[in-house]
């Protein structure tokens, strides 16, 4: 055996090796995303990554690399609230009520139930922006400068002939056949 064909050799043999690393990270990535399908997890929650960790012998940054997870998202427990509770099972009481989720029937339901609940809040909107509750500090600018009030605006006056007449003549050219 020549040199060359040495060192061919042991560059063949490190790169098998390193390919055979890469099998079975693979492989132990894929028994480990196994164990989480099987059951219902939430894709974005950390309950998959903690119920991947309890189940095999991966760690917790491997298992938040593998579901493209920072790891705060691992510990962190979402809190529910009142009105999102009594939003979602509104919805389920919808979705029930028609035969597709959001086919015509359910979808003009939605509209005049979020109509409604618009109606019903927009008194109580309107009264705190008025008393000044809501706009007490005005938004300021760079280097804590107030903003200047823009300046009224002005009622634009009739177009004359020759301004309407090349306005039409640019609408037309903007046409794909060029208004023909």
């Amino acid at each position: 055996m020549t040199v060359p064909d040495a060192k061919r050799l042991k560059d063949l043999e490190l790169e098998n090796s390193r390919l055979k690393k890469l099998l079975a990270e693979s492989l132990l990535d894929i028994g480990a995303l196994k164990v989480v399908t099987r059951g219902k997890g939430e894709p974005g929650s950390g309950a998959g990554g903690q119920e991947m960790q309890a189940q095999t012998d991966i760690s917790e940054r491997r298992a938040c690399q593998l579901f493209r997870l920072s790891r705060s998202v691992l510990c962190h427990q979402p809190r529910t609230s009142v009105q999102n509770t009594e939003l979602q099972a509104q919805l389920v009481e919808l979705a029930r009520a028609s035969a597709l989720w959001l086919s015509p029937p359910a979808h003009s339901a939605a509209a005049c139930w979020c109509a409604d609940q618009l109606q019903a809040d927009l008194p109580a909107i309107l009264s705190r922006r008025l008393d000044g509750e809501a706009a007490e500090a005005p938004p300021q600018g760079r280097g804590g400068v107030r903003m200047p009030e823009p300046a009224e605006r002005t009622e634009l006056g009739l177009v004359d002939g020759f301004r309407l007449r090349r306005a039409q003549h640019w609408a037309t050219d903007q046409m794909p056949d060029g208004g023909r």
